[in-house]
């Protein structure tokens, strides 16, 4: 949800709200709005010679499967008007993972930049994304997404001292409810 878009639109148009980022660094974060619920906010970390989109396909996947069946039954069954599947509105920061996602999902072979992930989580991806209605917004400045990334870079440690860490001490994932 962009800043200019007020909570009232949004919610008339989608059941679904997902701010998505990546660090560099090998860290992902995802903040997830589903219509009547709290806000959760999840992050997590993978080698840090992890590609920027498979970082953004493993927090996508993880937004989506925290949506349960029966919620989005219950979000269909609700909504203001008639539709098949739950509306999503995917917010993320990176230009090319928002082209590729879109090229990808539209079976399009053209000159977009292929999305570079692993085919066992596009595969994933795929299957969450097959039960939604889904819409992308690209915005390099969202606010939103600046702040869940600094949320997510203090909170989860840096993964190039995780050889220095215990790995029973290691937390892999960390969620926020707000």
């Amino acid at each position: 949800m962009s800043e200019t878009t007020s909570y009232a639109d949004f919610i008339s148009r989608y059941d679904i709200g997902i701010h998505l980022v990546s660090e560099r660094r090998g860290i992902w974060a995802v903040q997830s709005l589903v219509r009547d619920k709290r806000t959760t906010r999840s992050a997590g970390s993978l080698p840090s010679a992890a590609s920027a989109h498979s970082l953004l396909v493993v927090g996508l996947t993880v937004a989506l499967r925290d949506v349960t069946k029966v919620q989005a039954e219950k979000l269909v069954r609700n909504a203001s008007i008639e539709i098949a599947k739950p509306r999503v509105l995917i917010t993320c920061l990176d230009e090319t993972f928002g082209e590729a996602m879109r090229a990808k999902m539209e079976r399009r072979l053209d000159e977009t930049r292929p999305l570079r992930s692993g085919r066992n989580f596009v595969k994933e991806l795929a299957r969450q994304i097959s039960r939604f209605d889904v819409d992308w917004e690209i915005d390099p400045s969202n606010v939103t997404c600046l702040s869940l990334r600094n949320w997510a870079v203090k909170r989860l440690p840096d993964p190039k001292t995780v050889s220095e860490i215990p790995t029973v001490l290691m937390p892999t994932v960390v969620g926020d409810l707000t």
